[in-house]
């Protein structure tokens, strides 16, 4: 009767240590949680933010002659290169400029041209 017992006493101990290794590994587990099966579909965000934005370099454009703006060639934030076009200016007033100072290089005396050229004080008429 006693390797019985044993026998009986050595299965209950096998029960019990069963039981409690399913316990605690449940426990482990953490609870049951609702969960939905992943599909593919379109992401719909939309993200409002407030903030500054720092910008690397910072360059300021300028001309050298006024005039009034025909077209803008690139728009702000636009990368540009050495030498690209970024803007077209009205050249009408320009032109009559230019146009008046060769009227008065055609009127010039040719010596005073010459001394010009020559870096010499101009010869007045009287």
């Amino acid at each position: 009767m006693s390797a019985l017992l044993r026998s009986k006493s050595l299965w209950l101990a096998l029960l019990v240590g069963f039981l409690v290794m399913f316990w605690w590994n449940r426990r482990a587990q953490g609870p049951e949680v609702p969960v939905e099966a992943v599909t593919a579909g379109p992401l719909l965000a939309n993200v409002v933010a407030t903030g500054r934005v720092a910008t690397p370099s910072r360059v300021i454009v300028g001309t050298e002659i006024v005039g009034t703006l025909l077209s803008r060639e690139v728009e702000p934030g636009d990368r540009v290169e050495a030498g690209q076009r970024i803007a077209r200016l009205r050249a009408e007033e320009a032109e009559a400029r230019l146009a008046e100072a060769e009227a008065a290089l055609a009127e010039a005396p040719v010596e005073n041209i010459r001394r010009v050229r020559q870096g010499k004080q101009l010869k007045t008429e009287k």
